[in-house]
């Protein structure tokens, strides 16, 4: 295990020095007392972040050119009398980036391969703490490949994989909606008939509203 580590830390340090993007989202979480069943605090959840125009307005200077510079600037660009501003900058720099999808290595050109959130040339869910249905395909894929397991031969027809993986992408966003839809609604059961008074951001404004960063649900 400690030399799993070793080795984990190993790639970790060249993911970063190739440009691998450390983001941050604005995803809430609660803490709840496992006795009381009430909120110990509200938490947010580290992910993941830019905003060129808010960047210019507080004097920093932007480079999108690829994920290491964007990387560089990000971690470039503190505020030593606010040390909020660099975690909204990393969550607009989240919300502009075009989502990872799943897709058949032979439909699209190797070029299209690239991971640029985790500046990797290439990348696939193999696995992880939790079962994707999109790791089980990798698993029959690889083994139908290399003739281990002939139970999916199927699994080699390019236009069926294009098939399934068109579905998990579609399914993926269709639970990230469930779950974002189920945490503002525990938000608002939260904060309902709650009166405090905190500083926050102003890091959008729509037509019916605003949307606001609060740092003590961060903290």
């Amino acid at each position: 295990l400690r030399g799993l580590l070793a080795l984990s830390r190993k790639l970790k340090e060249k993911r970063h020095v190739s440009g691998a993007l450390t983001l941050a989202s604005s995803e809430i979480r609660f803490n709840i007392d496992s006795e009381t069943k009430d909120p110990i605090n509200v938490l947010e959840k580290k992910a993941l972040p830019t905003n060129s125009m808010m960047a210019k307005a507080k004097g920093f200077k932007m480079n999108v050119e690829s994920g290491k510079t964007l990387s560089e600037s990000l971690d470039m660009a503190i505020d030593p009398k606010n040390e909020m501003v660099n975690t909204l900058f990393r969550m607009l720099t989240t919300r502009c980036m075009t989502q990872a999808v799943y897709f058949s290595s032979g439909s699209l050109p190797t070029e299209k391969y690239f991971h640029f959130g985790l500046a990797a040339p290439i990348y696939t869910h193999f696995t992880s703490p939790i079962r994707r249905y999109a790791d089980i395909m990798v698993h029959r894929l690889l083994a139908a490949s290399i003739h281990a397991d002939s139970t999916f031969p199927e699994m080699l027809k390019g236009d069926l994989v294009t098939k399934i993986a068109n579905n998990l992408n579609y399914r993926h966003k269709q639970a990230q909606y469930a779950g974002r839809a189920s945490v503002l609604l525990n938000t608002l059961l939260y904060f309902k008939g709650r009166t405090e008074l905190h500083d926050g951001f102003v890091m959008g404004i729509r037509k019916n509203g605003i949307q606001v960063f609060w740092p003590v649900c961060y903290q």
